[in-house]
């Protein structure tokens, strides 16, 4: 679900400060290594690079200013007149859609005399052609509406599939793809309109009847399992790309009620639009390469018990304990944020989110907005803490007034000299976050040695009734899977130390800093951001490249059911029939240049020999720990047997994807060896040996997954990080030693002066092209 953010070339880019070991000492080495294959990567540094980042205890975070969305700008506060089609028309004379929106010149707002097609998400009710009066809000803002759709956190995937599988483009299926499919050659198909409605059918909505669910008839189950599965793979957290000139993003709209909150008449739909045709959607906003929380880590654990005891904590009003799950730490304080029910001391069937997740119960809370600042008092005012000039501690009940004061309706007035300063200070960051456009108040910080706790919102929810869905019929029968749910129990927030959770921050990636864009910046990198920067990570954690994964899906899931074709269609227009096309020819493999010896002990290509056709460029070191060896330093250069480079060897490409090696201890004595790398299914892996003799290795191909760029004048890159622990003697004379990261299960009883250095391997000879 999650992917770590990819370390950045223009990232790697910094000074020698503190930080992880495969960031350290980054700065000539690499500049100089690819100034011939990328001139844009020199430019883009000074695009990019802000002060020095390390992630450590010095410096600041690589910043820039991306162009990116606004995703609070097509939510609109009123309601608008849209003309809907059904099954509608082609958009000029394009591929049908399940429906075709138009919104008038006299909407205001920026859709305004748009039109565009669009996809039901919705099969509990139904909307005809016509114009409706409805609600409209980003994919990606709260929609603020309990039942409106039954999986919204999977917006993002749905996104993903309209930018990646549109209508009328072709997909290749690879053989033997398995579930619905039966091909055994690769079967190019055309996205036809009843494969991907039924394709977002199967992500979004969910439920069964006892005569089945409705779907669209006559498209290739095959191709619908297909699409499904490439969103649901690739598409968590996806965002539109204000780069693409092809982006599109989809909005919600939604028939309710007037008179009655929280009531939806229609079937709610997504439209798609294209960014191109939506002023002021993309727009400069900083961002920082920094350890940060991973908000979706905390969302989408359900039903877990959790015992609630009232006072049970002298620094909270409520201690609660998980008895499963990442947040089973022990005793963990929590506050009441709802007046509205009560709960007594007991084990309760638990649902958590984060509290800067959209997708929680819209009656869970009366004021969902201040959440986050409810993180920001925990953390700010703790239980004895002074505020101001107030002079006494803060005491567990005028904290809870606070937060009572900031989430609920009904809460009492204020009235202590503390409770008044705390909701002072509340009220001025949300007015500055305001101010500065912020769409986010108060984010608890993921920096080392920091004490903040993630605010975790505890619902206990209870069946209530059960729903409508459309059967395979199109005639709406009771969902036999799924009941309308209502909140049992009094919500309360928890509050989780971040040190407790391992997984609960990761590396956010900045695109702009993975690809500058040529030519100068239109203004002054962005400054330092405020407080200490985070600490050592394991090592490089690149994340998924863009766009769609070229290999086949390796899981399968069940064919969708069809059932006849839907009785409200025109007849006279149909539905287009998913087109098979003839594959083209299969390419000519790509040719092998046999290897030359290299050295007396190895016939193979060696890392300081690897890339013949642009100068035997094609690996660098680019960091070391310690960071230098200088005199001076007060770190004696290792005592080497061969060149550094040659660490590697028998060094082989594939098609610029993957990069396949062999390592082998290029010191004087022996070493215990890890190799921490990125493989090709995108998990972070570590290879070890211990006590590996001079002129030995670990005996096994390793292969890393290439990163970089799909613009042409930047090669895909390998980084691998190498630790070298000196075993059984003194090989190593440096003042300052690194650390083997947890993952790689370094050997506890050695302790023993570690070295390491990251290397980067271009999976492509700088300036020359991959062959095909």
């Amino acid at each position: 679900m999650k992917y770590p953010a990819a370390l950045t070339l223009a990232s790697l880019i910094v000074s020698a400060g503190a930080g992880p070991p495969s960031l350290r000492g980054v700065g000539q080495e690499l500049e100089s290594f690819l100034a011939a294959s990328s001139p844009e990567v020199q430019r883009g540094l000074d695009q990019c690079v802000a002060d020095p980042y390390l992630g450590g205890d010095t410096g600041s975070a690589v910043c820039c200013m991306p162009e990116a969305i606004d995703l609070e700008l097509l939510t609109y506060n009123y309601e608008v007149n849209v003309s809907v089609t059904a099954h509608g028309r082609p958009a000029e004379g394009g591929p049908t859609s399940f429906f075709y929106f138009e919104i008038p010149d006299d909407a205001g707002g920026p859709l305004a005399g748009l039109d565009f097609p669009g996809w039901c998400i919705d099969l509990t009710r139904g909307l005809g052609t016509r114009h409706f009066m409805m609600d409209i809000f980003s994919s990606y803002d709260d929609i603020n509406y309990d039942n409106a759709v039954d999986r919204p956190q999977m917006l993002p995937n749905i996104n993903w599939l309209i930018n990646t599988h549109k209508l009328g483009e072709q997909v290749v299926i690879p053989a033997n793809y398995g579930g619905a499919c039966t091909n055994t050659e690769d079967d190019i198909r055309v996205v036809g309109f009843g494969a991907l409605q039924n394709a977002i059918w199967n992500i979004i909505d969910a439920g069964m009847t006892d005569n089945g669910i409705y779907r669209i008839a006559n498209t290739n189950p095959c191709l619908t399992q297909f699409l499904e599965d490439e969103a649901l793979a690739n598409g968590d957290n996806f965002v539109p790309d204000c780069d693409d000139p092809d982006a599109e993003i989809a909005i919600l709209m939604i028939l309710d009620d007037d008179a009655v909150d929280n009531v939806i008449h229609g079937q709610v739909v997504v439209g798609e639009i294209p960014l191109s045709s939506i002023d002021g959607i993309c727009k400069p906003q900083e961002c920082c390469e920094e350890l940060v929380v991973d908000h979706e880590y905390f969302f989408g654990n359900t039903e877990v018990p959790v015992t609630y005891t009232k006072d049970g904590s002298t620094t909270a009003s409520w201690s609660v304990e998980f008895s499963s799950g990442p947040f089973a730490v022990g005793a963990i304080d929590a506050w009441s944020v709802d007046l509205d029910r009560n709960t007594a001391d007991g084990t309760y069937s638990v649902d958590t989110y984060s509290v800067y997740d959209n997708w929680y119960r819209f009656n869970a809370v009366d004021k969902k907005e201040n959440v986050a600042l409810v993180n920001y008092l925990i953390n700010t005012f703790p239980v004895g803490s002074i505020v101001g000039t107030c002079g006494t501690p803060v005491t567990v009940g005028e904290l809870q007034n606070v937060i009572w004061k900031l989430m609920d309706f009904i809460a009492a007035d204020l009235s202590t000299c503390s409770e008044i300063e705390m909701m002072a200070a509340a009220t001025l960051l949300q007015s500055q976050a305001e101010l500065a456009g912020d769409l986010v108040t108060y984010e608890p910080s993921c920096a080392e040695g920091s004490t903040d706790s993630i605010a975790l919102l505890l619902i206990v929810d209870e069946a209530f009734d059960r729903d409508y869905k459309f059967d395979a019929n199109g005639v709406l029968q009771w969902d036999i899977e799924q009941f309308r749910d209502n909140v049992a129990q009094q919500v309360l927030i928890a509050s989780v130390p971040l040190s407790s959770v391992p997984g609960g921050c990761v590396f956010k990636d900045c695109e702009c800093c993975d690809m500058p864009t040529p030519g100068p910046t239109p203004g002054p990198t962005p400054g330092p951001t405020p407080g200490p920067t985070p600490g050592p990570t394991p090592g490089p954690t690149p994340g998924p490249t863009p766009g769609p994964t070229p290999a086949p899906i390796e899981f399968t899931l069940p064919p969708s059911p069809t059932g006849p074709t839907d009785p409200r269609d025109d007849p006279t227009t149909g539905m287009p029939v998913d087109e098979l096309v003839t594959p083209p020819p299969t390419p000519a493999p790509v040719p092998v240049r046999p290897p030359p010896p290299q050295c007396e002990d190895q016939i193979d290509i060696l890392g300081s020999n690897f890339g013949p056709d642009c100068g035997n460029k094609g690996v660098a070191v680019i960091a070391s720990k310690p960071p230098s060896f200088e005199e001076g330093s007060g770190n004696e250069p290792p005592p080497l047997r061969i060149d550094l480079l040659d660490t590697f060897f028998g060094i082989t490409l594939t098609d610029g994807n993957t990069v396949t090696f062999r390592a082998q201890n290029p010191f004087e004595g022996a070493v215990d060896m890890y190799v921490q790398l990125e493989a090709p299914d995108r998990t972070t892996t570590c290879e070890s040996a211990p006590g590996v003799d001079e002129c030995n290795g670990l005996g096994i191909d390793m292969t890393a997954v290439c990163i970089g760029s799909d613009e042409p004048e930047v090669e895909n890159y390998a980084l691998v990080d190498v630790f070298f622990v000196e075993s059984g003697g003194s090989l190593f004379d440096v003042t300052y030693t690194g650390e083997v990261p947890e993952c790689c299960e370094p050997d506890p009883l050695n302790d023993g002066a570690v070295i390491s250095y990251t290397f980067v391997i271009m999976c492509s000879c700088p300036g020359t092209e991959v062959e095909a």
